[in-house]
């Protein structure tokens, strides 16, 4: 798979494939909560820690690792996950100094890169090669841990 940088996949995804997506908003027009994408799927996404960096998982197939935009986390992908984890092992991560991971402060931006990529290629190891997809300070980040991992993406 390549490095992809994009914000919303899922309508491409379901072209491709026939399925109907699945509406990111109710009836009411309010967002569906992140409670109810997993809901939609059966499962849940409990957080696992890895390197201090916090990682959920959804869906079976290849893997397909998000990395969020700047000031937010994995949450920024909560309309787009249950759509692709039709097709994808979903794997989305907290980058340094947001969300739920460790904070980045100190760290220089080849450190902080490095970082993301060793834990990246820990989450891969046993898996298919993985596509990455990050939008605006997450798609800087797919792009350096592209370049540092070739073979596992």
């Amino acid at each position: 798979m390549a490095c992809l940088t994009l914000g919303d996949v899922s309508s491409c995804i379901f072209r491709r494939s026939g399925k109907e997506p699945i509406p990111a908003r109710t009836n009411l027009g309010r967002r569906m909560s992140i409670e109810a994408h997993s809901t939609l799927l059966g499962e849940t996404a409990p957080t696992e820690m890895r390197q201090g960096l916090a990682v959920r998982y959804w869906g079976k197939g290849a893997p397909l690792v998000l990395f969020h935009g700047g000031m937010g986390s994995w949450t920024h992908w909560c309309r787009n996950v249950v759509t692709l984890a039709y097709k994808f092992t979903v794997i989305a991560v907290d980058l340094p100094g947001y969300g739920d991971s460790s904070d980045a402060a100190s760290l220089s931006e080849d450190a902080y890169i490095d970082w993301v990529a060793d834990v990246f290629a820990g989450i891969v190891a046993n898996l298919a090669p993985a596509g990455l997809v990050g939008f605006s300070f997450g798609a800087v980040v797919a792009a350096g841990v592209a370049a540092r991992k070739v073979r596992q993406v």
